[in-house]
């Protein structure tokens, strides 16, 4: 019995060892709903990326520090005014799924650090991050059931 109750209490503590270690390189699970609902850097929304640049043309280009706004508790940043003043007029539709965190992992049932260098576009025009260049070509394999799984698991 002695042995059972220090068995949990080595896996209680590798489980929370596990969640701090994962926050702090900012990866947690979905479903304890520890991620943030906008991906960000120490309050840079997306990584300091232009997110109408994102969408528009596709590119992953840093903003300017000049041109930014708050938004949502976060700095966002902007190539140029025109970007700064098309984002404040609808801000909602240039937040990438998943709140720009990897389109990979949220379909796993992760929250983990989406980068807008590794961006995938629908037809329907959402955008998709990925953590890396070798998960976004894993993902390429099969990009419709990792969206398909990223957006049931983000919307839960």
């Amino acid at each position: 019995m002695k042995i059972i109750k220090i068995i949990a209490i080595i896996i209680l503590a590798l489980f929370a060892i596990g969640l701090i270690a994962g926050k702090a390189s900012g990866i947690s699970l979905l479903s304890l709903n520890m991620h943030d609902e906008i991906y960000s850097e120490d309050g840079m929304a997306l990584g300091g990326y232009d997110p109408v640049q994102l969408y528009a043309n596709g590119e992953a280009i840093l903003g300017n520090e000049d041109i930014q706004t708050d938004w949502k508790d976060l700095t966002w940043r902007f190539t140029t005014e025109e970007n700064q003043s098309t984002f404040l007029a609808n801000p909602e539709q240039y937040i990438p799924a998943s709140g720009g965190h990897c389109a990979f992992a949220v379909g796993k049932g992760f929250a983990a650090p989406g980068n807008p260098n590794f961006a995938y576009q629908t037809k329907d025009g959402k955008v998709y991050l990925f953590s890396n260049k070798e998960v976004m070509e894993d993902a390429m394999n099969n990009i419709d059931q990792v969206v398909r799984d990223a957006d049931i698991n983000w919307d839960k």
